[in-house]
């Protein structure tokens, strides 16, 4: 396991790669770096470039970045779901419970189910749980705080008032 750190606007980010996969970026947030040695990988540095791109205010590709998050298979199925909300879009719990139902052939899920995983996320801004909001659109738990995943948002170009994302485009999930 090899580590780097990026200086983001919101407070130094820790890239960890594994085994040539990115498998998580967090905030430092006061917390001693792990001890991990500093090594340049193409894992971290796609991070880093990645990060960069975001925080310029492009919506880089999921694409080309190894990414590599450990999770169970239920988490890394919403984790994936992540991956279809658009740069600018957002979406709810309810929504991802609905398309994670569908898919499972059950007639319904937990919004909660799927806001627990998105609580284990461990590639934050990446695969961007942030973007997830409630039924009523109120910005509602982020591991990394409210006003981060306010500031990412409305860093994205979505109008927040009183906790609440405004007239916010909503990403698609086929048939739903």
């Amino acid at each position: 396991m090899y580590q780097s750190i990026y200086q983001s606007p919101l407070g130094p980010l820790i890239l960890l790669d594994q085994e040539g996969g990115l498998c998580s970026v967090y905030f430092l947030d006061g917390q001693n770096p792990p001890v991990y040695p500093e090594k340049e990988s193409p894992a971290l540095q796609a991070g880093r470039l990645w990060l960069e791109a975001y925080f310029h205010g492009d919506s880089p590709a999921l694409d080309d970045l190894p990414l590599a998050p450990q999770g169970t298979p239920f988490q890394k199925d919403v984790w994936d779901l992540l991956r279809e909300i658009p740069y600018g879009q957002v979406t709810s719990y309810g929504v991802l419970a609905r398309v994670l139902a569908k898919k499972y052939g059950r007639e319904k899920m937990s919004a909660r189910a799927v806001g627990a995983a998105l609580a284990k996320n461990s590639l934050a801004i990446i695969l961007p749980c942030h973007r997830v909001l409630d039924g009523q659109g109120f910005l509602r738990g982020y591991a990394w705080g409210l006003e981060r995943k306010k500031t990412l948002l409305e860093g994205e170009g979505l109008k927040i008032v009183q906790d609440r994302v405004i007239q916010a485009p909503l990403a698609s999930f086929g048939d739903l």
